[in-house]
């Protein structure tokens, strides 16, 4: 039976490289995974490690579009496919938390939380968004908190939203780390690589 790439449409062995060929795990054809190019390095910020998996491009920011804004829930399982096994293993005893959407109201779904769906680790949610501003923000429920480690995952990197999460969270957890899907490379190399 033959598997179509949920992006473009075309045959999942399109322009396929050898090992997605060999590994058997295509998830996309080999022109749509050209989209996410992969970065994942990892950055400090106030103290916090922040891991990027993928550089920001305008072909990413566009299908993340087409995923949050037009509600293109097929694509939602694309974003963090690569790393879901990584992520398990590597964050093992981690509570998943998610970044907050101020647009939970227009979209109908919390998109960053569906995203997540796949990973079979302990999810929370710590987080709300007190406005249609996301980086208005409150801890939903702190009971619990101070034994846990918490893996905090969101879309993009925004500094000031980072900053309020972490801000949130520090005094209530064990301790932190970041996940970003994509971030703007010129901006993380200013800061201090790991």
């Amino acid at each position: 039976m033959k598997s179509y790439c949920p992006i473009c449409f075309r045959d999942i062995t399109h322009h396929q490289n050898l090992f997605d060929w060999l590994k058997k795990d295509a998830w996309i054809c080999g022109d749509c995974r050209l989209i996410f190019k992969d970065v994942n390095q990892v950055f400090h910020f106030h103290g916090c490690l922040i891991e990027v998996l993928y550089e920001q491009s305008e072909e990413l920011d566009s299908l993340i579009m087409q995923y949050q804004e037009v509600g293109d829930i097929a694509l939602r399982s694309l974003f963090f496919h690569d790393y879901v096994s990584y992520m398990q293993k590597h964050y093992k005893g981690y509570t998943l938390v998610w970044m907050p959407s101020g647009k939970v109201k227009e979209r109908g779904l919390e998109t960053v939380k569906e995203m997540l769906d796949e990973f079979s680790m302990k999810k929370q949610e710590l987080l709300e968004c007190i406005s249609d501003d996301p980086l208005y923000m409150r801890l939903r429920n702190d009971c619990g908190l101070k034994k846990q480690k918490v893996l905090l995952v969101d879309v993009y990197f925004h500094k000031a939203k980072l900053q309020m999460a972490f801000d949130l969270l520090k005094p209530h957890v064990q301790c932190i780390h970041v996940v970003v899907l994509c971030g703007d490379m010129k901006v993380l190399h200013t800061m201090r690589l790991d």
